[in-house]
């Protein structure tokens, strides 16, 4: 006997990564969890705890993370058998006197909005991986320190102006980057795919491939940058360095490809993103082997290269499953069996 199964609670259960304790949710009927919102998972746990969100056909309520919480989804995108994801909806972070999200992680989910709540305490040390995520918006009234982003799909990342040290690394960003002036900022590694710069300044900008075919990818005020290493398919002004004085001082850099096709394996149009896209490098691309750490320029380069979902050309190639075993099979060995039996399962998984 054999049973297939959606990645899911059980998943979750037999899975060895666990931070401290493990709290469940599910908000399907038919698949229950100990929790049917994040919300109450969420209130119930202490720092530190992790919360695994089980997939499902329906949207998860907006919540608020206020202590540090480990929240890992089934995925944004998933090759299994009814195609179910982890969808949340608006996540704020809040920091109070009492309580403190810093150091919390998110992963393996889709997401429309992630902020901070205005006029609450800094919120450090946030660790945004393996989702597909609307907007970011690192600051509002407070600031916020070392934030990860890595290997996301997004729309959108906004600073908020007094952001510190976050790092954005090797995320496909199809809206843009916005509101960042803190020297220790790092935009590295990333496919920019028809999508904006808008008040960027003091920035280390390097191993990026910046592609468009209708919008100005440089806006306003993007000064005093350092731009290394860059692919810009285009040499129309605002959209390849040059480094002279753009609304403010003087960007600088070097070594970058101005007007040059990065030979992606198959991207058919460099203005609207499409997930069959295969951002790998060909054989004969001048940006192979040309980033400043001598990796490839784009995502799959760098210190976090984009990992793989399916196939290329599937769908699922940019569709990084959260980084837990996935079961895949539970083959049931004595399907009939006298009470006090053990019931034997030979359970087989993938591990991403």
């Amino acid at each position: 006997m054999k049973k297939s199964f959606q990645l899911g609670l059980l998943l979750i259960l037999l899975s060895p990564v666990s931070y401290a304790t493990i709290r469940t949710v599910s908000n399907d009927a038919i698949n229950p969890a100990q929790f049917t919102t994040i919300q109450n998972a969420i209130n119930a746990s202490t720092s530190g705890d992790t919360v695994y969100v089980n997939v499902s056909a329906t949207q998860y309520t907006d919540f608020i993370i206020d202590r540090k919480i480990i929240l890992i989804g089934g995925g944004y995108k998933t090759n299994s058998q009814f195609h179910l994801i982890t969808w949340l909806g608006n996540i704020t972070f809040k920091a109070t006197a009492g309580n403190d999200p810093s150091g919390s992680i998110i992963e393996g989910c889709r997401i429309t909005f992630i902020s901070i709540a205005a006029g609450t305490l800094p919120v450090n040390d946030i660790k945004l991986f393996r989702n597909s995520i609307t907007t970011i918006a690192t600051a509002a009234n407070p600031s916020c320190e070392n934030w990860n982003i890595y290997n996301n799909i997004i729309g959108g990342v906004d600073g908020g102006y007094n952001s510190k040290n976050v790092k954005i690394q090797n995320n496909i960003i199809v809206g843009g980057v916005s509101f960042f002036f803190d020297p220790a900022t790092i935009i590295d590694h990333n496919v920019f795919h028809n999508a904006i710069f808008l008040y960027v300044g003091n920035s280390t900008i390097t191993n990026n491939i910046f592609t468009t075919q209708s919008i100005v990818m440089r806006q306003s005020v993007v000064d005093n940058n350092t731009f290394n290493n860059n692919l810009y398919n285009t040499t129309t002004v605002g959209n390849s360095p040059p480094y002279d004085s753009f609304e403010g001082t003087t960007n600088t850099g070097g070594g970058n490809f101005v007007g040059v096709d990065p030979l992606y394996e198959s991207v058919a149009n460099f203005e609207f993103f499409n997930d069959v896209n295969n951002y790998r490098l060909k054989s004969g691309s001048p940006v192979r082997n040309a980033a400043t750490d001598g990796s490839d320029l784009g995502i799959y380069g760098g210190a976090h290269p984009f990992p793989s979902g399916g196939a290329p050309g599937s769908g699922y190639d940019l569709s990084a499953l959260p980084a837990i075993p996935e079961i895949t099979s539970a083959d049931v060995q004595n399907s009939s069996i006298q009470p006090t039996t053990l019931l034997r399962v030979r359970v087989k998984a993938t591990v991403h």
